[in-house]
């Protein structure tokens, strides 16, 4: 547990950051990769099928094995640190701008409503798939929470926790009670066939309804989001080696709860993928519930070893990345629908799980090499800046 006074800094320890820390820029582009490599397993599909498609008699081994790593390293692992620095980003929005002396209110509102605006657009024209609306969403509920104190924000995080866990468990006990007909293949997909018309019809279809199910979610994205508001409040990530302590007992939850739950995870996917699983469907909001403690764990070992010569380097090569999130994210979806569905290249039923692996890390790997070549010229990435100027009415500078 943290102390007394570690719960109650003076305002004098508020002071809005003035230099990017790599490191967190770093995690930022880590979790893009991760986010990536998930989200093109269900490109083509929608929701048709499995979130990491079908396996069956011509899976290769190497479908297998990347089925697998996905499903224990990948799936709800990444989204949690997405929306964690999330969290921390609102937080250290809102101190610059209550420093700068601004109408605090009206920024983050604009902040908000641009985000909301732009995630709808991505999702019924681009990738239905689409978080930054739904986080939109969640920060309209966020907003109260930003100026509160840190004991204040541990009972938020924990109504929310609770409220979090009584919906994982009403869909655990509904879904038990659902029958499933395993015999039944995944419907086919438009998404690699279809004209943009098409696909676009599809594709708002799909966006609507992950958007509906989402209303269910959000508390347990307020709980990872209020994680991110008390870390950078408390310094926890920005100065991980003053709280070492701090981060081995996050560390130790991870591994201990959270890996456990992945196996399971892992393991009722791949039934799931082979037929359909009706064990699957009732244990999936509950593992959605404690997976994001892995999450925790993989910030840890960040945490614990940045002071390591391969994770300084790590850092620098991942940063560039993070630093443009936005225009990455966006950009990761323009690709993929341009290679996978049917106005584009229209290879999304020729790609099996290796394929699509491959894909999202040629454009990772493309978007770092990018992403350094735009950041040596520029302030920050065009979409980053487009915000901003949004945001401030004025150029980004």
């Amino acid at each position: 547990m943290v102390g007394a006074a570690a719960l109650n800094p003076t305002e004098s320890s508020v002071e809005p950051q003035r230099q990017r820390d790599l490191h967190i820029d770093a995690l930022r582009g880590f979790a893009l990769f991760g986010i990536l490599v998930v989200n093109v397993m269900s490109f083509s599909s929608g929701l048709s099928g499995p979130s990491l498609g079908v396996l069956n008699a011509e899976s290769s081994w190497a479908d297998l094995a990347t089925f697998l790593i996905i499903a224990f390293f990948a799936e709800f692992k990444f989204y949690p640190i997405f929306a964690f620095l999330f969290g921390y980003g609102f937080l250290l929005f809102w101190r610059r701008a209550r420093w700068r002396g601004g109408d605090v209110s009206a920024l983050y509102n604009r902040r908000v409503w641009f985000l909301g605006l732009l995630g709808v657009s991505h999702g019924v024209f681009i990738w239905f798939g689409d978080i930054l609306s739904r986080y939109a969403v969640t920060a309209i509920f966020l907003k109260k929470s930003l100026s509160a104190r840190p004991r204040q924000l541990l009972r938020t995080m924990k109504n929310w926790l609770i409220a979090a866990a009584a919906i994982a468990f009403l869909f655990a006990f509904a879904s038990g009670n659902m029958s499933t007909d395993g015999g039944m293949p995944p419907a086919p997909s438009i998404y690699p066939t279809g004209t943009y018309l098409q696909v676009t019809q599809q594709r708002f279809s799909d966006y609507f309804a992950i958007t509906l199910y989402f209303g269910f979610l959000i508390p347990q994205v307020m709980v990872i989001f209020l994680a991110g508001v008390l870390t950078a409040r408390m310094g926890w990530l920005a100065r991980p080696a003053r709280h070492r302590a701090f981060w081995l007992k996050v560390l130790k939850a991870g591994l201990v709860l959270g890996v456990p739950a992945s196996v399971a995870w892992a393991a009722l996917q791949w039934q799931g993928a082979w037929s359909a699983s009706a064990v699957w469907s009732t244990w999936m909001p509950v593992l959605d519930l404690i997976m994001p403690l892995q999450s925790a764990a993989m910030m840890a070992a960040l945490a614990l070893t940045l002071h390591t010569p391969f994770m300084q380097s790590l850092v620098r090569w991942l940063a560039p990345a993070g630093r443009m999130p936005l225009t990455n994210y966006l950009a990761q979806s323009v690709i993929c629908s341009f290679v996978l569905y049917g106005y584009g290249l229209g290879l999304g039923d020729d790609l099996r799980q290796s394929g699509l692996a491959a894909l999202a890390v040629s454009v990772y790997l493309a978007q770092i090499v990018v992403s350094r070549w735009w950041l040596a010229r520029h302030d920050s990435g065009p979409m980053e800046a487009w915000w901003r100027r949004v945001v401030y009415g004025r150029r980004a500078g």
